[in-house]
């Protein structure tokens, strides 16, 4: 297909792109209300929000395996005779058990809105779907100049769109994002051990208690058609380095060394990763910097204050100018396509002006060879 040339508006404004995290929908009132309007009135911004695959992880109906629940309850506390919903509750106020904890989640299996777990690369298509959609309609954004902001899981997704589209973001600002998949997040139903992401349910008259999410992958069948195989794990993966196409994409990244729900050295890796092929500011939070009001703790995400930190990004990093591509064209204007080998299968990123993005995945040619 031809390239379609990109042409600069006569007044172009700058394209920010606020990424949701977990838990959090375009509508709510901090992004709606208070940081995006905050963004386009500072920075002079378009400022999207997309309702991507999934946002929010809402979960739908709650199935309790109410006879394995009770009897683990029971032998686990001496003299515990439960034989309902409403006695359990009655022995956990008794004996001051507040919450039923992560070992008790498999009795609990939730279901979410859209029915379908994918974690980070359908929201990464959508939101770069959105991005062309607005560029094509919206003619006085600059195509040049598309920022994506976010923290946690929108963070990770941000850096995983910048993977996928290597010349249309001008720069990624990432706020303790995931560097590659939370296997407890994707499979949380099999890996009852791990601690993954939770969610809490109240069915028992304010006793909390801990969900896991009804996934379709599986890790236990590599012959079923819902295997979570290493192809999968490699595309939503910031590691690979032959996945990372140079290019003028300027990657901010902020991470504290505590983190448990985002790994501090996957991070550290993963920007050194990048770094080989892009610009990269890595930035690790510690105490001394818990006192600017920008961070609140070195927990997960920090707590920061999301505008203080892009306002910090802008006025420390950028020197007070919003990063700009030199090229005019990009993915979609340019027609062009991306293949990333993940080993037994290729993920083929076809753009195009007129359809957007279009993902093909393709089984890898093997060879055979004799031999034992």
């Amino acid at each position: 297909m031809p390239s379609v040339a990109a042409s600069v508006p006569k007044q172009s404004l700058p394209l920010i792109v606020y990424i949701c995290p977990y838990g959090e929908e375009p509508h709510y009132v901090y992004p709606r209300e208070k940081l995006n309007p905050w963004l386009a009135e500072q920075f002079g911004a378009v400022v999207l929000c997309v309702y991507y695959h999934g946002v929010a992880r809402q979960t739908r109906s709650i199935e309790v395996r109410l006879e394995g629940l009770l009897a683990r309850f029971n032998a686990q506390h001496e003299g515990a005779h439960a034989h309902t919903l409403e006695e359990l509750a009655n022995e956990m106020r008794t004996r001051r058990v507040v919450s039923l904890g992560p070992d008790y989640r498999r009795f609990f299996i939730g279901t979410l809105n859209d029915g379908y777990m994918n974690f980070g690369l359908l929201p990464a298509l959508d939101c770069l779907q959105a991005i062309n959609l607005v560029l094509r309609h919206f003619e006085m954004a600059d195509p040049r100049q598309v920022i994506v902001y976010g923290s946690s899981y929108g963070g990770y997704v941000g850096n995983l769109m910048a993977k996928l589209a290597p010349n249309t973001l001008s720069a990624v600002i990432d706020n303790a994002g995931f560097a590659r998949i939370a296997e407890a997040d994707v499979l949380s139903h099999e890996l009852l051990s791990c601690e993954g992401w939770q969610r809490q349910f109240d069915p028992l008259q304010g006793l909390g208690i801990t969900v896991s999410h009804r996934s379709p992958w599986l890790i236990g069948d590599e012959t079923s058609t819902r295997y979570f195989s290493d192809s999968k794990r490699l595309i939503r993966s910031l590691l690979p380095l032959e996945h990372w196409v140079p290019s003028e994409t300027h990657h901010v990244m902020f991470h504290s060394r505590p983190d448990v729900v985002a790994p501090f050295e996957q991070k550290r890796k993963a920007a050194e990763v990048i770094g080989q092929r892009r610009k990269v500011n890595f930035f690790e939070i510690t105490e001394s910097d818990l006192s600017g009001g920008v961070f609140k703790n070195l927990d997960h995400g920090m707590s920061a204050s999301l505008r203080k930190l892009f306002a910090l990004t802008y006025q420390t990093v950028w020197n007070g100018q919003l990063p700009r591509r030199r090229q005019i064209d990009n993915d979609f204007t340019g027609a062009r396509n991306y293949c990333f080998d993940c080993g037994l299968d290729k993920y083929i990123v076809n753009f195009s002006p007129d359809r957007g993005v279009e993902l093909e995945i393709r089984p890898t040619q093997l060879t055979e060879t004799s031999g034992p």
